[in-house]
């Protein structure tokens, strides 16, 4: 597997998060950017929890932490869709 199939495979998985976050939250949320930051946040805490559950040994990770790691990459990406499109409305008026 080159490392372009590698990407591709996690930015599958990312598209897949999203449309999972999408169906379970509404894919239009305007939340505020505290709101994503506090979302961040937990999903951040929850890697952390994986990476002291293996003892700081990478062999010892569980798929769990490369799953926090996706959530993390989708929620940054809606965080960054709902600035875009905050900004975008907002130089309309």
């Amino acid at each position: 597997m080159t490392t372009e199939d590698k990407f591709q495979k996690v930015i599958q998985d990312t598209i897949l998060e999203i449309k999972r976050q999408d169906n379970k939250w509404g894919a239009d949320r305007d939340n505020h950017p505290l709101v994503w930051l506090s979302i961040i946040q937990e999903e951040f805490g929850e890697l952390a929890k994986e990476i002291n559950d293996a003892d700081f040994q990478t062999e010892n990770l569980s798929e769990n932490y490369r799953k926090e790691l996706v959530q993390i990459v989708a929620v940054g990406l809606q965080a960054i869709k709902n600035y875009d499109w905050f900004k975008a409305n907002s130089s309309e008026k």
